[in-house]
């Protein structure tokens, strides 16, 4: 252990003042009777002490557990490998359409799969249509509406005030 404890210590000490956090670990082997408490008893009894004075939403938001971690780090890869899916379909499908518009390929020869993501890359290309004619109709009803003045131009006796300047 001591061997290992001098680079857990520099380890710890190293990502305590990257993270700008007061961490503290126990050590438990199952072959000894009592744990290991990190950087030392007196030390961890403070950071704990200290966790334990937080509310109780404020403790539950500043603690990571392990589990809850491994559940973010799963989710968050499930959803970049759909998306990296996604994106493999989509660009699947923009060749096989060149395929079959291009190299005169014969639709009898594509197989469902490859028209489900031809149906993908359809869909996309006509959201980004939809999208480009959106921004399209926008750009020319603002061209076409005229501008509303800052403030209303009334002078009910402007027609005195021309014919008086004139006697002046």
């Amino acid at each position: 252990m001591h061997e290992e404890g001098g680079e857990f210590d520099k380890e710890s000490n190293e990502l305590s003042i990257l993270c700008g956090v007061n961490i503290g670990i126990v050590i438990h082997k199952p072959s000894e009777n009592n744990a290991i408490l990190w950087p030392s008893p007196e030390v961890f009894g403070g950071r704990l002490q200290q966790f334990l004075d937080f509310s109780g939403f404020k403790r539950a938001k500043k603690m990571i557990d392990h589990e809850k971690y491994l559940h973010q780090r799963v989710n968050d890869a499930i959803e970049e490998m759909s998306k990296s899916q996604y994106k493999k379909e989509l660009k699947e499908s923009q060749l096989l359409m060149n395929e079959l518009l291009i190299k005169d390929k014969d639709f009898s020869e594509v197989d469902l799969g490859q028209l489900g993501c031809l149906r993908s890359f359809a869909a996309q290309m006509l959201k980004k249509l939809r999208l480009k004619n959106d921004e399209h109709n926008d750009q020319e009803r603002q061209m076409l509406t005229p501008p509303v003045p800052p403030f209303p131009l009334s002078m009910p006796n402007f027609h005195m005030i021309v014919s008086n300047k004139d006697q002046i």
